[in-house]
């Protein structure tokens, strides 16, 4: 199957392929193979993330992020699709590690994403959230995140 069985990209690589051409089912088989060989691989993980988002398996998706962002504890990326798996399961999870993206990315989208969920679910952390956004959006996108909760 692989050439390299011990490349984690080997794996992320084809089971892109799989899915580029529809074979979810080839897709989740060739990743579930590279975590068996690969174990400390979080980017396979990730990757077999993706996969049961694809497929609607939010917990099994969940449960793979929080294996990869355990593994890679730096990877904002990792942080903030965990936390968007989560909203649905454990919020309070799920708004912490939105936190984390923010807080290893500094990226303004991540922080976006914590206040809408904050908002969202009228959590009072909400207008502290919106305080420290306003540093980095303009003032129409904080009033009209407001508007819309």
């Amino acid at each position: 199957m692989l050439v390299e069985p011990y490349f984690a990209n080997s794996y992320i690589n084809l089971a892109d392929l799989y899915r580029a051409q529809g074979q979810e089912a080839l897709t989740e088989q060739t990743l579930q193979l590279g975590i068996k060989n690969q174990p400390n691989s979080a980017a396979i993980r990730y990757s077999a993330a993706l996969s049961k988002l694809r497929q609607g398996e939010k917990r099994a998706a969940s449960d793979l992020l929080k294996q990869a962002v355990d593994l890679e504890h730096d990877n904002a990326q990792y942080w903030y699709v965990y936390g968007l798996s989560m909203e649905s399961i454990n919020l309070g999870q799920a708004i912490s590690a939105l936190n984390q993206a923010f807080k290893l990315s500094r990226n303004p989208e991540q922080l976006y994403a914590q206040c809408d969920m904050l908002l969202k679910y009228q959590k009072p952390e909400s207008k502290a959230c919106l305080q420290q956004l306003s540093q980095f959006a303009p003032k129409e996108v904080i009033e009209q995140l407001q508007s819309r909760y």
